[in-house]
């Protein structure tokens, strides 16, 4: 069989399975399509009704193809230069077709074009069908390099897969969910995040109109050492912040403990600071963050942050 011939097979093959399908009204071909984004969850799960995907690192990008005519698009809907992929996407074998994807180089900074999502084909939108509808779809659209499909991940917990190599998460969808053109609940990323428990050592009071508190002071132990991290003042609304300071003052301590030095392991030197209390925590503030140890008594320097502090009850 010659390429000729083999691409009027792949061109049937894509049709007949494309006429199989619901029968959307025809329009003309659209100059543009909002793409669909991602919404940012904490949770992890997994079920029948969601696929999994590798979250990549690179530039959302649309691909439109009428006729010999090609324009790859940022998620801005700016348009983008990269004439290997553009040329490797005039010679699929179908006259016109929108692609979602993410742009992203390679080792040897060469540029590849992970598809994901198909939103047009032959003259339909493809927008309305379910998302195992279009994959199906898809995965009949030979793609050659510098394109590629996105394939399913299958892991038990595919976030940890993400994370054991490095990659920036994955993303959940759900199958039966049609495109959005907009933020969706229907693809939820689950991204890998450096994370590290931290212990409420202090808090300062709050200046100004502000109530409650000013910030709490927290870090996290280094063997016996206690490392400051630095001040959380942001994100507290009014009510938390009073229902914050009430439980910080059951928890105050006072101030002057002869035992408490700055650490020798930097430089030892008395600890001065003054704008701060002192509090022992537990493991009630599990909701706002996590606690090394069930109950602790912490000098923050609020002067240094890189000043290593022991703590002594």
């Amino acid at each position: 069989m010659n390429g000729a011939q083999c691409l009027s097979l792949l061109r049937s093959r894509i049709r007949l399975k494309f006429l199989c399908l619901p029968n959307e009204e025809t329009t003309a071909f659209p100059e543009w399509v909002v793409p669909m984004a991602a919404t940012l969850t904490q949770e992890r799960f997994t079920g029948p009704e969601w696929i999994f995907e590798r979250k990549l690192d690179g530039i959302r990008m649309l691909a439109l193809k009428n006729g010999t005519d090609v324009k790859l698009y940022s998620r801005n809907r700016l348009l983008q230069y990269h004439p290997a992929v553009a040329e490797a996407i005039v010679k699929l074998p179908v006259r016109d077709v929108i692609l979602d994807g993410e742009a992203v180089w390679n080792s040897t900074s060469r540029i590849v074009y992970h598809v994901f999502d198909i939103l047009w084909l032959e003259g339909r939108s493809v927008i309305p069908l379910a998302l195992d509808a279009r994959r199906a779809l898809l995965k009949d659209v030979p793609l050659r390099a510098p394109l590629a499909h996105v394939p399913e991940i299958k892991d038990d917990k595919p976030w940890e897969r993400a994370c054991r190599e490095g990659w920036e998460g994955v993303i959940a969808k759900l199958r039966t969910s049609p495109y959005e053109h907009r933020r969706s609940s229907y693809w939820l990323k689950m991204k890998c995040e450096a994370t590290q428990e931290l212990v409420v050592g202090g808090f300062t009071d709050p200046q100004g109109s502000r109530v409650g508190l000013g910030a709490l002071l927290v870090g996290y132990f280094d063997g016996d050492d206690f490392v400051f991290s630095g001040k959380i003042g942001t994100g507290f609304d009014t009510k938390l912040l009073l229902d914050l300071r009430a439980r910080l003052d059951k928890l105050e301590i006072p101030k002057s403990r002869p035992t408490i030095t700055c650490s020798g392991r930097l430089g030892a030197e008395p600890f001065a600071h003054r704008d701060y209390r002192m509090t022992k925590l537990d493991r009630r503030y599990s909701g706002l963050m996590s606690s090394v140890v069930s109950v602790a008594a912490v000098i923050v320097s609020v002067s240094s942050l890189s000043r290593r502090v022991a703590a002594y009850i």
